[in-house]
């Protein structure tokens, strides 16, 4: 995302263009009814901790995964995520995180984490395919890959992928 701001002169004024982040997602999943606070506690999806720097990426995937059943716990920061981690542990099942963040990159946040004694899959995500080498990130810590722009139900299939997999 981004805002490019181009002056024009004193009459005419300015042209503001705003760039908003290709999520992936159709509308129609979003507008999609799926009452989830109708279910029962034991029913729910297990909690999934979701670190992206950008805030439209951080509500858009929290309110999807939402309405898919996830418990969502969003961060959007590197240092935020580790917060969340630390006081969330106990609920959360998986974590998603972006690999290019400014603070602080998502394998550093993996590496803080296993210090933490990391006890969750971690899937990387990135909208720059040239960082997703999956042999380097699984040595590093990440348990699998989801490029952007992902589909909510890419996303949500990737997280019961991953969750199984961890069971086995």
């Amino acid at each position: 995302g981004g805002v490019s701001v181009h002056s024009l002169s004193k009459s005419e004024g300015a042209v503001i263009e705003l760039f908003f982040p290709q999520t992936g997602i159709d509308e129609s999943e979003l507008s999609a009814e799926d009452d989830t606070s109708s279910r029962r506690a034991s029913d729910r999806k297990p909690g999934v901790l979701f670190i992206d720097d950008d805030p439209l990426v951080c509500a858009v995937t929290e309110r999807i995964l939402a309405r898919k059943g996830f418990v969502v716990h969003t961060a959007e920061s590197g240092a935020q995520g580790l917060d969340l981690y630390q006081s969330k542990k106990d609920d959360i099942a998986v974590a998603i995180i972006d690999l290019n963040m400014p603070d602080m990159n998502g394998e550093q946040v993996v590496q803080q984490m296993l210090k933490l004694g990391l006890l969750v899959p971690v899937v990387a995500t990135s909208g720059a395919d040239e960082q997703l080498d999956a042999a380097y990130l699984r040595q590093v810590g990440f348990c699998d890959i989801i490029s952007k722009p992902y589909s909510a139900g890419d996303l949500a299939d990737k997280i019961n992928h991953v969750l199984q997999q961890a069971v086995h």
